[in-house]
């Protein structure tokens, strides 16, 4: 990489991103200063001013670029289809991972159902929420990926992603928040979003349904936030423990060009 005619002059470096330099007769190209900042931050995620760039000896940028991603994954990041670069918050700090069992069980201690969703009250009890991590992480359940949505690296939700089907590129997606000290704060949304990106860039999907009772204004709120499309009415499909019965939402979003 070096300067020349207002541009940097730079070696294709796509392997070398992933920890495997490829020295022997690489490609160059010319790009301006800020198409550099913009590759770098998009494949390594490594934030650079731009003014410091175009001011900076380029062969150190360079160096101390790749010296940071030694310490990131190998795996490039999935570009995020579903939402701004801009108006980033904590909220892009929550994780969405596996659980492990000792994680599970402390999303459930915690966990009270929301009322307007599910009435019957919720206890904890040790040995079916043991039975319950077991058939849903042991490989149980066809089609089916159970993820914890952490924060500040404790569970604060459960997201699941359904019947996944790989010819049709489609699944279902469910979300559960552990209490109310944890809604309206736009950690469901964020977790959604999170979760799409996981359906697109790990299993290849490119359309996510989702679906939710009809006086849950709460998630159809988030549904038209993210962009689905109300495809489905189903009318009384739920019937609540009162005897009330409840219509059935579906919503779709293409994840994906195809």
């Amino acid at each position: 990489m070096y300067p020349r005619d207002g541009k940097l002059y730079i070696s294709l470096f796509g392997r070398i991103i992933k920890n495997d330099p490829v020295y022997a007769d690489p490609a160059v190209f010319s790009v301006t200063v800020d198409t550099f900042h913009a590759v770098v931050t998009d494949l390594v995620g490594i934030q650079i001013a731009t003014v410091a760039l175009a001011a900076a000896d380029t062969f150190t940028i360079v160096k101390n670029t790749l010296n940071m991603h030694s310490h990131c994954s190998r795996t490039p990041p999935c570009p995020d289809y579903t939402t701004s670069m801009k108006g980033r918050s904590r909220l892009s700090e929550i994780e969405l991972r596996t659980f492990t069992e000792e994680e599970y069980h402390l999303f459930f201690r915690n966990y009270h159902p929301d009322p307007m969703m599910d009435p019957s009250p919720f206890r904890y009890n040790r040995e079916q929420i043991s039975r319950s991590y077991a058939y849903n992480h042991g490989g149980y359940r066809e089609n089916y990926v159970h993820l914890g949505i952490f924060m500040d690296g404790r569970p604060v939700g459960s997201f699941q992603l359904k019947r996944i089907d790989n010819v049709r590129k489609s699944c279902e997606f469910g979300i559960i928040l552990q209490n109310d000290d944890v809604k309206n704060r736009g950690i469901g949304t964020a977790a959604i979003r999170k979760g799409m990106q996981i359906a697109a860039c790990r299993y290849g999907m490119r359309t996510i349904l989702g679906d939710t009772m009809g006086r849950n204004k709460r998630m159809i709120h988030v549904f038209e936030k993210l962009g689905f499309e109300l495809i489905e009415t189903v009318r009384e499909a739920f019937e609540l423990p009162d005897g009330r019965k409840e219509d059935r939402l579906v919503y779709i979003k293409q994840i994906a060009e195809g």
